[in-house]
């Protein structure tokens, strides 16, 4: 299933012109991810500011405009961001926002406290399975959680690196996305920070607040694929066992996967021989998700003239399945 879900319009209503939204689950990891990585980045700070607290997240784009993603159980909440130095004339403030939603959607401190009478505000609400949302203009305020690939960038370019950050960010965001993160891949994520800004205490503090949104090994119930587009970790895997017979490439049974790294493109899957070599050959496999499998420039495992399929790995992938 893709990763977005489009937007519905309230009974009577229009459409969404908007770009579709990420299913609930989703987009809320992903503002996690910017939340925890704004901890880490303490040297650098983002052009934006995001902060998530228990179930409310909020977005600071401007001095005059942000964004609120408030959760009400597992299965409703409410998206709102309004802009104050937009007037709207005519535009309602929260009360009336308030007024087109769902039932329960009963308070005024449901919405975002930028949104102000007679300037820009705007309100969607996911009700069980689905948003429901006014038709909009384009420029809201809303973080780049559009997609991962755009949490990845924002990311990356706060670092000041380039392509090696920006798949470092994006194995991050997606693994949250499938509620299974491991530290390791967290910290590994801010190493050698090529523009020297992340803060060995921020990133301490990101970890906890990843943690205690239940989206980590240790606290999450992944991995959960629902929602998340492109390959599983486990089918990408196969693909890559697949391709390794075919090549004649050896990988025995006391080769392990040693990690499953996922690119914006899709997987690499690292394979490692640790029968006589210290230290021990490597392979990777690029599983894409446009269908393309092919060698990585990794340090290849031997070419034999048989071929036979890895055993049980003897450590955890990094990624779910």
């Amino acid at each position: 299933m893709s990763d977005e879900v489009v937007c519905m319009a309230p009974e009577g209503g229009e459409a969404s012109q908007m770009p579709r939204l990420p299913a609930l689950r989703v987009l809320w990891a992903r503002w996690c991810v910017l939340s925890a990585a704004g901890c880490a980045l303490g040297g650098a700070p983002l052009p934006f500011t995001v902060s998530v607290d228990g179930p409310v997240a909020r977005y600071r784009a401007s001095s005059t405009a942000g964004a609120m993603l408030a959760r009400f159980g597992s299965d409703r909440a409410v998206l709102s961001c309004g802009d104050y130095g937009w007037r709207v004339p005519g535009a309602s403030a929260a009360s009336g926002l308030i007024a087109g939603g769902p039932a329960w959607a009963d308070h005024g401190s449901m919405i975002d406290h930028h949104v102000r009478a007679e300037h820009f505000g705007w309100a969607a609400y996911w009700d069980v399975d689905g948003w429901r949302a006014p038709p909009v203009p384009t420029g809201i305020p809303l973080p780049p959680a559009a997609t991962t690939a755009s949490v990845a960038l924002a990311l990356a370019a706060a670092q000041g690196g380039g392509n090696a950050q920006r798949d470092n960010m994006f194995h991050v965001a997606r693994m949250a996305e499938y509620q299974w993160l491991d530290e390791g891949s967290w910290r590994a994520a801010f190493d050698g920070d090529p523009a020297g800004v992340t803060w060995r205490a921020g990133i301490d503090e990101g970890w906890r607040l990843l943690d205690e949104q239940a989206l980590t090994t240790s606290t999450g119930t992944g991995p959960v694929t629902a929602d998340v587009d492109g390959r599983t970790a486990s089918a990408a895997v196969a693909l890559a066992v697949e391709y390794a017979e075919q090549r004649r490439i050896a990988v025995p049974p006391d080769v392990r996967v040693d990690s499953a790294f996922r690119r914006e493109s899709g997987w690499e899957i690292r394979f490692s021989d640790y029968r006589d070599e210290n230290p021990p050959r490597r392979a990777a496999i690029l599983v894409a998700d446009n269908g393309w499998v092919g060698r990585s420039p990794a340090t290849p495992l031997a070419v034999t003239g048989t071929t036979r399929t890895p055993g049980p790995a003897s450590a955890p992938l990094s990624g779910p399945g």
